[in-house]
């Protein structure tokens, strides 16, 4: 692959980005993204791990408070004005300088006042060190975002193969910087310093491969549409962002730092798998998805098959971390941080809708309504911040079970409400995620047997009953997918692009 991979790795031009989308083979890029998805895990497992046993669970904390309102302002660059240009059925030169321009402009804005809240946000958590932080956090935001909209053109031709350069090398970066910091005794600044080289790093990698520089701002025909999307786009994915991550703010401002590094660390950890594989798919289904935004039929089509894949490729670690979470994270990290391990498992029972559920919500964006949701979710907000409120005083572990409950309450509401109107074939799409449902169920009760039977065990002991769950969970799907109609459709077309080149038998995959 690495042969087919590195001719194409060269710089390209913003003239071949424009117009239509520019639609490659999926399997080909998406065996390219699997392997950016590797590779992303492996850098992120390694840094989690070799951090957490050099950094303190306080340090981690400290960081993830300021990540928290670093991640708001994020939003309005990467999920709300860049994604219009990536979505547009039809982009412009003067739209995609407009895009740059306005979102450079808005993120300025936010990173200054970031900066300026900066000893407001030290003195709301009680962390003198915090305005430092943020200091550091909104001069390098400015920095990131100057060069979202390159990346937007590289998503929208699905070019993999630089976005892998851009992707591995600066977290290479990074992780070397963090781990040779805190072996100095940095601490907390051993977790910024790798996030500022890794930022400086993917910049000027940017700079050198996507050779297009922003021209005048010039307001004309379909900006208007772009910028409706974008201001949609960004009202969705800050109260998604509220519903998900606002665990880190009540923890800190109720608890302690401590608690929020066991909850991060925990949330870490099993997001990091996780995200490597759904988030990918999720950012490349959008352009193709656009491409088909007139016929809602292959839409549903290409949605479900993504699902089922993503299914196939997630599932079966999330239910093989609610069982056995507390055990594995205390293997990687160190008993120290039993209590990640426990905000790990209930993390993975509220995964399990969303992982099944989510790329509804991208086909929604694709036809033009990507804030579907927003109104469901921000009237649930006020149940689940106060419900996080009551938790916090109880510890990490308090808080994310009632996370879990309450992503299980939202599921069959959002399901319901991102359906209507969209054109979708409604009973074909529940059909899918009952399936998924009762595969996900027959696993986590397989699974349950050996804590039931071994719930004592300590040591070495545990390892090969960890192995067991693992090899059950994973073959639970791969029989289930074997039977049932969706799942045979994902395991032929694993077939037919890749198993059938790489020499496997036919006979795994029917």
């Amino acid at each position: 692959m690495l042969k087919k991979i590195l001719p194409l790795i060269r710089p390209v031009y913003v003239g071949d980005c424009l117009g239509e989308h520019q639609l490659r083979p999926l399997a080909r890029v998406g065996a390219i993204q699997m392997l950016n998805q590797l590779l992303g895990t492996a850098i992120g497992i390694v840094a989690a791990v070799v951090l957490s046993r050099l950094i303190s669970p306080s340090a981690f904390g400290l960081v993830a408070m300021v990540v928290f309102f670093r991640g708001l302002m994020q939003i309005f660059g990467a999920a709300g004005f860049v994604e219009a240009a990536v979505q547009k059925k039809n982009l412009t030169l003067n739209q995609l300088n407009g895009v740059f321009w306005l979102n450079a402009g808005v993120c300025t804005l936010l990173a200054i006042i970031f900066m300026a809240c900066g000893p407001l946000i030290s003195s709301f958590y009680g962390e003198p060190a915090l305005a430092a932080i943020c200091l550091v956090y909104g001069l390098l935001f400015i920095l990131e975002n100057l060069f979202l909209t390159h990346g937007a053109l590289l998503r929208r031709t699905m070019n993999s193969e630089l976005l892998l350069v851009l992707t591995f090398f600066p977290q290479m970066v990074g992780l070397i910087t963090s781990i040779a910091m805190a072996l100095y005794g940095f601490e907390v600044w051993a977790i910024v310093g790798g996030a500022v080289l890794t930022s400086i790093t993917s910049r000027l990698l940017y700079l050198y491969f996507v050779r297009w520089h922003p021209g005048s701002l010039k307001l004309g025909s379909g900006f208007k549409e772009m910028f409706s999307y974008g201001i949609k786009s960004c009202s969705a994915t800050i109260v998604n962002y509220l519903s998900q991550y606002s665990q880190t703010l009540a923890l800190g401002r109720f608890a302690s730092a401590t608690d929020v590094g066991f909850y991060n660390r925990g949330q870490t950890l099993f997001q990091i798998p996780i995200q490597q594989i759904s988030w990918p798919i999720a950012q490349l289904i959008l352009p193709a998805l656009a491409s088909l935004q007139d016929d809602r039929k292959k839409m549903l089509e290409l949605i479900l098959r993504a699902t089922w894949l993503v299914a196939l490729a997630t599932l079966p670690f999330a239910t093989f971390m609610a069982i056995y979470g507390d055990w594995a994270l205390a293997w990687l990290l160190g008993a120290q941080w039993g209590v990640s391990g426990q905000v790990a498992q209930w993390l993975a029972v509220a995964s399990i809708p969303i992982l099944i559920s989510n790329l509804l919500a991208r086909g929604n964006a694709a036809i033009g309504r990507p804030g579907r949701g927003v109104i469901i979710v921000l009237l649930s907000l006020p149940f689940l911040l106060s419900g996080i409120y009551f938790c916090s005083l109880e510890g990490a572990v308090a808080v994310a079970k009632f996370y879990a409950l309450y992503r299980w309450m939202l599921y069959p509401i959002l399901i319901s409400y991102h359906l209507k109107g969209s054109g979708f074939d409604s009973r074909l799409f529940v059909r899918s995620q009952l399936q998924l449902l009762l595969l996900s169920l027959i696993a986590l009760i397989l699974l349950s047997v050996g804590r039931v039977y071994f719930p004592d065990l300590e040591g070495l002991r545990q390892i090969p009953v960890m192995l067991c769950g693992g090899l059950v969970a994973y073959a639970t799907f791969y029989l289930g997918f074997r039977r049932l109609a969706f799942g045979q459709t994902v395991l032929y077309w694993l077939y037919s692009k890749f198993g059938q080149k790489l020499g496997i038998p036919k006979s795994l995959f029917s």
